[in-house]
């Protein structure tokens, strides 16, 4: 690999690697396809695309998003925290907190290997979990991108252009359809930052008199959340604005059931006036509609 300059560290560690590993020899050919990914990502960091919001994929040197199978928990969870490792009692203990001590370790033993083999797959032979005695890691030498590193980082500027960019990539739940136990807060905390971002994008498209914008991301928060009565009594409004006062009223009747069916109540006082403003007064796009309140 004439020209390209490597460190002697970076050598040493992928050949102790293997050495612990029981390798006869270093020119085995693990420690070649090892360490020839790792002598490229030098000039070219090897990166791995991980696709977090809606169904799970991931996809590397062959940019084909695939969804892996075997330890694809492991995958999710590193996903999530691509800074840091994770030791394996925690892993365990998130996993499987009911298996017993020995159960639970072979299980995260396939489980890791399992990720493993997938990556190397997608990677040219580049082993991308770093092994350690505490637990999980990624390797030094991958770089990990995905689109809820991207969704958060647009959150925290804080802006309206970075919201209505965030909101376009929120394309279904954190890893959308699968269900287990240490996921559910995660997924809670995500689909809150989002309905957050619609919420204040709502809030300005109303004071803008842009009702048209206004009533999509109301849409959207309904989508997310059918009892949401602050996102129906906006849609109302829109629709009302724009002159569809029928469409406000089957938009009232339509949580009304929806409120009457699962949770045995009745809309608030404040989303009926809404509807009686809109059946007995004229639809006007000067209306004051006032904020979009969480409830």
């Amino acid at each position: 690999m004439e020209g390209l300059a490597v460190s002697r560290r970076l050598v040493v560690d992928v050949l102790s690697k293997f050495s612990a590993q029981g390798a006869p020899h270093p020119g085995n050919e693990g420690v070649i396809a090892e360490l020839s990914a790792l002598l490229s990502a030098q000039g070219n960091p090897l990166q791995l695309r991980v696709i977090c919001l809606g169904q799970f994929r991931i996809s590397g040197q062959s940019q084909t998003a695939l969804q892996p199978k075997r330890g694809r928990e492991l995958l999710q969870y590193l996903a999530l925290h691509p800074s840091r490792g994770i030791s394996r009692d925690r892993l365990i203990e998130l996993f499987w907190p009911d298996l017993d001590a020995r159960a639970a370790a072979h299980r995260l033993h396939l489980m890791a290997s399992g990720a493993r083999r997938f990556l190397k797959e997608i990677l040219g032979g580049f082993d991308a979990i770093r092994c350690t005695r505490e637990g999980y890691a990624w390797h030094p030498g991958v770089t990990v991108v995905s689109d809820l590193t991207q969704f958060i980082d647009l959150y925290r500027q804080g802006t309206l252009a970075a919201f209505k960019q965030a909101v376009t990539l929120y394309s279904g739940e954190l890893f959308e359809g699968e269900y287990r136990d240490w996921l559910q807060p995660e997924r809670v905390k995500y689909s809150t930052i989002h309905a957050s971002m619609l919420e204040r994008l709502a809030n300005c498209a109303l004071a803008e008199s842009d009702h048209e914008a206004a009533l999509g991301y109301g849409l959207d928060l309904l989508a997310m959340d059918r009892a949401h009565e602050g996102a129906s009594r906006l849609v109302m409004r829109c629709f009302g604005a724009l002159g569809q006062r029928a469409r406000a009223i089957a938009e009232y009747e339509g949580l009304r059931r929806y409120l009457k069916q699962h949770l045995g109540i009745e809309p608030m006082v404040e989303t009926l006036r809404v509807l009686q403003s809109i059946t007995h007064e004229r639809a006007s796009g000067s209306e004051n509609a006032g904020p979009l309140k969480t409830r």
